[in-house]
Formats: C-alpha cells, sequence, structure tokens
C-alpha cells in the first residue's frame, strides 16, 4: 500500500515544515527577512533538490544576527537586545538616559553607566 518512496516524502514534507516554522519564527525575532529566508531555503529543498534542507539550515544559522533574545515589554514579543524598536508592534526598546545620554532598556529604573535615576 505504501511505498518507501511515500513514506521518505511524507517525512521530507513534516521536517521541513517544522524547519521552516522554526526558521521563520527566529527571523522574526531577529529582524532578519523571514519570508526571505523561507522562499530562499523552500526553493533551495523542493526546486533543486532535498538534500539541501540541512544545508539551508546550516547557512541560516550561520548568517542569522547573533545575540540574545529579550521580551519586548510592550508585546512580548522576542528581539535581539540591541534593537532599538521592536519588530513586531515597533514599540520603543531603549530609552537614553537624560544625564549621560546612555542607551538604557526601556524598563530600566537606573542608569548602568551613570547610575542616575530615569525619570
Amino acid at each position: 500500500m505504501f511505498d518507501g518512496n511515500m513514506i521518505g516524502a511524507a517525512l521530507l514534507l513534516l521536517v521541513a515544515a517544522a524547519l521552516f516554522f522554526w526558521i521563520f519564527r527566529d527571523a522574526r525575532a531577529r529582524d532578519a527577512y523571514p519570508v526571505l529566508w523561507i522562499a530562499a531555503i523552500f526553493a533551495a529543498t523542493f526546486l533543486i533538490h532535498p538534500v539541501l534542507l540541512p544545508v539551508g539550515l546550516l547557512v541560516y544559522l550561520l548568517a542569522r544576527p547573533k545575540g540574545r533574545l529579550d521580551r519586548c515589554p510592550h508585546c512580548g514579543a522576542p528581539h535581539l537586545f540591541w534593537l532599538a524598536r521592536c519588530p513586531k508592534c515597533s514599540g520603543p526598546l531603549k530609552k537614553d538616559c537624560h544625564h549621560c545620554g546612555a542607551d538604557v532598556p526601556y524598563s530600566a529604573v537606573e542608569c548602568a553607566q551613570c547610575g542616575r535615576h530615569l525619570g
């Protein structure tokens, strides 16, 4: 009833769907053009050869913006800690210290540079 090719194709589709979902969410959180990454890896995998799926994943892992992911204080979406605006809601993630001019996290109460209270 089911031959090896059919099961292999179904397994490839399942693994590809899971990887596409993870890459899309990770790229969106890192503000790294998620649709472009999915389109490129999809084209390489299904139009050229399925063996390019892990190659596409490896290229994404090496090329994606690096850094710690924090949560947006406005919408809760993940974002890279050094971004000034949330990639999902466009809310501010940093504010300036009025005394020394340093960038501090939006939710900070004191400046990490000069120790002054942010009001």
